[in-house]
């Protein structure tokens, strides 16, 4: 019988080392290997026929390594997904032989991972999955530093490569191991591997405890990051920190269906959202290109996190609906001390902004300053307006919410100077007007405040 051990990770993830200390272990390496190079100093240990045939994969498929979309394998006809199962095949024979024992690595697979099961099934080839799983913010630090990517696009990129590798291993026996556990306790992660695999590996760690220490030594980077970097960045502490948390307890019980739901609800989520987040990434991209043509200039690229498709819980008939995304975005990354609406009316702007702040954990304090009485502008209305207004806020906002029922020069001596980090100008939309109202609010803001102007043209 044949056994393959499939390694499964995020790029710069250690699937290089795994694959390394498990070929130690007994298991075979392929025919041709990617060695070593400026990008991973102690060797790839992949194949490079493999390598270059799912790059054409991803590519026929519509996508590419870095693409953090989901790949729709169900459209591909019948005929044509029953020969890329044999293409991979016959370059697994090719690669490995008749080997009883071998190992096999690409963090692209991730990506098609069910086909590549499927490959493995029909020619008989026994299976042991190994899942590693490196904190995100070190791999988005890695590629950024390798390949200049943003913080964004590396942790979604983290994001798709694990959750579709688990879900398409689900019912198999499979290990989870985690990158720092592989250099903290390398022989405690084979024999867990082994163990939770079934796969009896030919080497005891006894045996290859001299060439497994020479390879790993002094391996582990510096900058180690902790999940409790995750959950204080106010970018990946949603998608990407729950997931990483449930994988890291999987770590411990591969078992658990707490983990399973969580990431479960997390790619559901990200699976619905990232069509429309791509479109927004492309456009910005674009962009920028644009601006480095115009004037050299480079816009910030992460202008979208999790955050951006919180669906808002209070709705009301407004011309600020399209802007809710941004101002969650806005909130996450800023992480205000204090908010200030100026102009509030029926509400729907100020709640987007405290359900941000409700939702993120923030300390942070919002006003809403109006005399809900309305004007040329928005219209004069009756006091059932500030009725709802007050009752949503006492019932969901309150410890943190107030309602300063003023005019806005008025309101100014409620605040002191330099204290306000987010304001937002919407009240009558005349042009002397607004202008009053940002002079007059100058003094309040802080030294990292920014301002947001409605209606804007």
């Amino acid at each position: 019988a044949r056994t393959c051990l499939l390694v499964l990770g995020m790029h710069r993830s250690g699937t290089s080392a795994l694959t390394r200390v498990l070929s130690i272990a007994g298991a075979k390496l392929p025919a041709n290997i990617l060695g070593r190079n400026k990008t991973n100093e102690t060797g790839h240990w992949e194949s490079e026929p493999l390598i270059q045939y799912h790059d054409q994969l991803l590519s026929e498929l519509g996508s590419t390594w870095h693409d953090w979309r989901a790949l729709e394998i169900g459209r591909l006809p019948l005929k044509r997904r029953q020969e890329i199962k044999a293409e991979i095949g016959d370059l697994l024979a090719a690669e490995f032989g008749d080997a009883t024992l071998f190992v096999v690595k690409d963090p692209r697979i991730c990506r098609f991972a069910p086909l590549f099961l499927e490959a493995l099934d029909d020619a008989g080839i026994g299976l042991g999955i190994v899942h590693i799983t490196r904190n995100p913010l070190e791999v988005a630090d890695s590629l950024k530093r390798r390949d200049g990517l943003s913080r964004t696009d590396a942790a979604l990129q983290w994001l798709r490569h694990v959750l579709d590798a688990e879900y398409a291993t689900r019912g198999r026996k499979r290990a989870f191991l985690s990158f720092q556990n592989l250099f903290r306790d390398w022989k405690k992660a084979v024999q867990k591997i082994s163990k939770d695999t079934g796969v009896h590996l030919p080497y005891s760690v006894t045996d290859i405890e001299p060439q497994v220490q020479d390879f790993l030594h002094d391996r582990l980077p510096p900058d180690t990051r902790s999940t409790e970097d995750i959950v204080a960045d106010p970018i990946l502490r949603t998608w990407i920190g729950e997931a990483y948390s449930a994988l890291r307890v999987l770590e411990q019980n591969p078992n658990s269906s707490n983990a399973v739901a969580k990431l479960d609800s997390v790619r559901q989520e990200f699976n619905k959202a990232s069509p429309i987040l791509y479109s927004m990434r492309d456009g910005m991209l674009a962009n920028a290109q644009e601006a480095r043509a115009d004037d050299g200039a480079v816009p910030i690229s992460d202008w979208l996190s999790p955050a951006s498709f919180w669906y808002p819980d209070f709705l009301e008939e407004s011309a600020w609906i399209e802007h809710a995304p941004f101002v969650s975005w806005i909130i996450e990354a800023l992480q205000p001390n204090a908010i200030v609406e100026l102009g509030t009316h029926r509400g729907y702007s100020y709640f987007s902004m405290c359900q941000a702040v409700k939702t993120l954990g923030l300390e942070t304090r919002c006003y809403a300053v109006d005399t809900w009485k309305g004007d040329e502008h928005a219209g004069f209305y009756g006091e059932e307006v500030f009725e709802k207004v007050r009752g949503y806020n006492q019932n969901h906002y309150s410890s943190f919410s107030r309602l300063v029922r003023s005019t806005f020069d008025e309101a100014l001596c409620q605040f002191s100077d330099n204290s306000v980090d987010l304001l937002n100008i919407d009240g009558r939309h005349f042009y002397e007007d607004i202008k009053h109202d940002f002079e007059t609010w100058i003094p309040k803001l802080s030294d990292r405040a920014i301002v947001l102007f409605h209606d804007t043209n």
